[in-house]
Parts: structure tokens; C-alpha cells; sequence
């Protein structure tokens, strides 16, 4: 036998619903995000590299274009060539590492390839990249 329900249970089932699934948290969504270079800038750049040698456990010097056009950042080794310009050791040292620079909320993040977390950088102001 089929049973029928009256038409406020179902309306308030439907409200019951519709509040738990607004209710659900949802963590803010990163977004992908360049520096803006500002007095600032410079302080910006030594947090990151800092952040970056203590991943990398050697010293990390970036430019002023690090994350000016894109948000990722490959880190390789450093070559070290002989007076011809030939790799000293003969072969490459190692894989780059990669980086990658985003903006949650008004925060500023860098987050290591293939490595959970991310690091919030206070020092740095960075926008949102658009399409």
C-alpha cells in the first residue's frame, strides 16, 4: 500500500534539506595569482626565498620577474659550468621543483609542487590572474 504525505511534510522536508546543504562548509577556493610590484616588493621576494631555501636546503635568489607573467615558478639546481660553458659535472644535477603562487581570499599563498600546505605570504600583495 502506498502511503501519502501530506504536502507540509514534504515542504518541510525539502526546507530541512536545503538548510543542511547550505550549512555544508566549503573551504574559500585558491585562485591563481601574480605579484604586484609595490614598495613592498623587495621584502616580498626575500620572504619567498627563504620559504623556498628552507624547502630546497640551499640558498634561492629570485628576480623581479618571479611570478610578474605566471603564476608557477620552476626552481632547478644551479649548473655549475666549466670555462667552456659545459656542465662541470657533465649531466644535470637533479629536477626542478616547481612553485605555484595564488590568492585565497586577500592572502597571498605559495604552495610546492607534489607537497601539501601552502605558506602564506604576508609580506607580498599579489591580484588575481584573469583569463
Amino acid at each position: 500500500m502506498r502511503r501519502k504525505y501530506p504536502l507540509s511534510a514534504l515542504a518541510a522536508l525539502f526546507a530541512i534539506s536545503a538548510v543542511l546543504m547550505g550549512c555544508q562548509h566549503q573551504p574559500p577556493l585558491s585562485e591563481p595569482a601574480l605579484l604586484v610590484v609595490g614598495a613592498s616588493h623587495a621584502s616580498c621576494l626575500q620572504q619567498i626565498e627563504k620559504i623556498m631555501a628552507r624547502d630546497l636546503g640551499g640558498p634561492v635568489e629570485l628576480t623581479n620577474a618571479a611570478f610578474a607573467k605566471s603564476d608557477r615558478l620552476p626552481i632547478g639546481p644551479a649548473e655549475i659550468l666549466d670555462a667552456q660553458g659545459r656542465l662541470l659535472q657533465g649531466r644535470q644535477r637533479g629536477q626542478p621543483e616547481g612553485y605555484r603562487l595564488s590568492k585565497n581570499q586577500n592572502v597571498c599563498q605559495l604552495e610546492r609542487d607534489n607537497h601539501v600546505g601552502k605558506s602564506a605570504l604576508s609580506a607580498c600583495q599579489c591580484r588575481v590572474m584573469r583569463p
